[in-house]
């Protein structure tokens, strides 16, 4: 299971469905980072979840290509080079079962269904605003034959 682990953890951070997360700045006047910089109450902020995710720094050489051995920790741990499940006390608590159930479903693909696909190149991503929607029906690319 801790290759499918590494196996998913590579699969999300490459593809994943948030591009940002807008915030309003609440603070009475202005809020200031670290390294000085200050943002006005009011003001909307976004931080760039994909900017994590391809990061060489952060992810290593080739950050924008798959490597399935790039983790060696589990799925569900939270790690702030990886922003899938949340960070911090508001990590979603339910990870466990969404990684569980996620692996369950690939078991029975596997065991069920000979998984082809129908193009040599990955179909375009479908950009929504800050979020990744899903391909249009039928233009997925991906075939599933039983395997009987």
């Amino acid at each position: 299971m801790m290759k499918l682990d590494r196996f998913l953890k590579e699969t999300f951070r490459l593809n994943s469905d948030i591009l940002g997360m807008p915030r309003r700045c609440t603070t009475e006047s202005h809020y200031t980072f670290a390294n000085g910089y200050q943002v006005p109450n009011g003001r909307v902020v976004s931080s760039n979840f994909l900017g994590v995710n391809y990061d060489e720094k952060l992810q290593g050489q080739n950050s924008k290509e798959f490597d399935a051995f790039r983790h060696n920790s589990p799925a569900t741990k939270i790690e702030r080079n990886i922003i899938l499940f949340g960070l911090g006390k508001h990590a979603c608590p339910g990870r466990y079962f969404a990684i569980t159930l996620i692996k369950m479903i690939l078991h029975h693909v596997m065991l069920k269904y000979n998984v082809k696909t129908e193009f040599e190149n990955v179909v375009p991503r479908n950009h929504i605003g800050f979020f990744i929607g899903p391909t249009k029906p039928g233009e997925s690319g991906i075939v599933l034959e039983n395997s009987d």
